[in-house]
């Protein structure tokens, strides 16, 4: 499709009660860099872009999956992100979020033995990124499927 043949489409967006929306993904929208309008009153609209790892496989999957993730998230914002870019942001640590249902965790299983993590009060797991376990290649479990795993800045 070509850019100009987009000049009098409109798209909707539907979006979610917790305000949570998904943009389609078409090179001809891209493309063609539409404006976009909302049925909000001017300067009360706020968006926020949450990164997050996509892995094949998230109950179980290996600690250097999650870091080759990590140095993609960073790239995005390295060559897309301008200000955050300006100001140095970068992956610091993931925090997966887990449901309200009881029991929820993430194991590492390390040579030197397994260290598992329990959710906090709100129900979020922080995991501090660490080198070590790239190059030890281990594995992680979780418990079960966690409701959101996203990048912390």
């Amino acid at each position: 499709m070509h850019p100009d043949a987009l000049a009098d489409r409109v798209i909707n967006i539907v979006v979610t009660s917790d305000g949570r929306f998904a943009l389609p993904r078409d090179a001809a929208i891209v493309a063609a860099d539409p404006i976009f309008e909302a049925n909000r009153p001017k300067g009360t609209l706020q968006i926020a872009i949450a990164l997050g790892p996509i892995l094949t496989n998230p109950v179980e999957f290996h600690y250097r999956d999650l870091i080759l993730a990590v140095r993609r998230m960073n790239h995005l914002v390295e060559r897309r992100a301008g200000l955050l870019n300006w100001a140095g942001h970068r992956v610091k640590d993931m925090s997966f979020k887990c449901d309200s249902a009881p029991g929820c965790s993430l194991t590492i299983h390390r040579a030197a033995g397994d260290r598992t993590y329990r959710p906090d009060a709100a129900g979020i797991i922080i995991l501090k990124l660490d080198e070590k376990l790239e190059f030890e290649d281990s594995r992680v479990t979780a418990s079960r499927r966690f409701a959101e795993i996203e990048a912390d800045l």
